[in-house]
């Protein structure tokens, strides 16, 4: 077991991630007018869900435990949250896999940019080149050989590093989308 997990208990194998709430709203968004299960969840609280989520491999199996007071746990509202943590994780992971799409689309674009401007800058320096084998012009030869380099950044950035984070995101997000959510009267000794 890693240190993070001795941190969570466990049942029957599945890993519970608990949270202990006062009532039902303190999970939403306070400024979001919608109805229970259209609502936004607060911020702290879609991190927290986040990050207890993200302490783990994605095909360990997780349950997302809420406690409240026994008394609010027999309300109608309690019945929205399960729909409502689903719905909200759900728009994430479509916000996720649209940003994904649009960076993998700046980074064909910028691939394209890059690798014309190496061909033209590579042509001006091979012209620059032919001019002079030294001196100044072959100082702007090889300068305009880096600086067309320079340019390939972004897309090799974009396609080796920066798409990782942003696939990690979304596939936390549908994880938790799919996630079991239960919601159970306080623990002894957890109010």
């Amino acid at each position: 077991m890693s240190e993070v997990e001795s941190h969570y208990r466990k049942e029957n194998g599945t890993v519970l991630l608990e949270l202990t709430l006062k009532n039902v709203m303190q999970i939403f968004n306070s400024l979001d007018p919608a109805p229970f299960h259209e609502k936004d969840l607060d911020d702290d609280a879609e991190v927290y869900i986040t990050d207890m989520v993200e302490d783990f491999p994605l095909p360990t199996p997780l349950v997302l435990v809420l406690y409240l007071p026994p008394e609010v746990c027999r309300t109608e509202a309690v019945s929205t949250l399960e729909p409502a943590i689903h719905h909200h994780f759900t728009y994430k992971a479509a916000a996720a896999r649209r940003n994904l799409r649009q960076l993998l689309h700046r980074g064909r674009t910028t691939l394209a940019i890059g690798v014309g401007f190496i061909f033209l800058i590579g042509a001006i320096s091979s012209v620059l080149t032919s001019i002079s084998h030294s001196g100044p012009v072959s100082w702007i030869a090889n300068g305009l050989l880096i600086v067309s380099w320079v340019a390939m950044w972004e897309p090799v950035n974009i396609f080796l590093y920066g798409w990782w984070p942003v696939r990690r995101k979304m596939k936390v997000y549908e994880k938790i989308a799919g996630m079991e959510v239960r919601v159970e009267p306080y623990r002894q000794g957890s109010s």
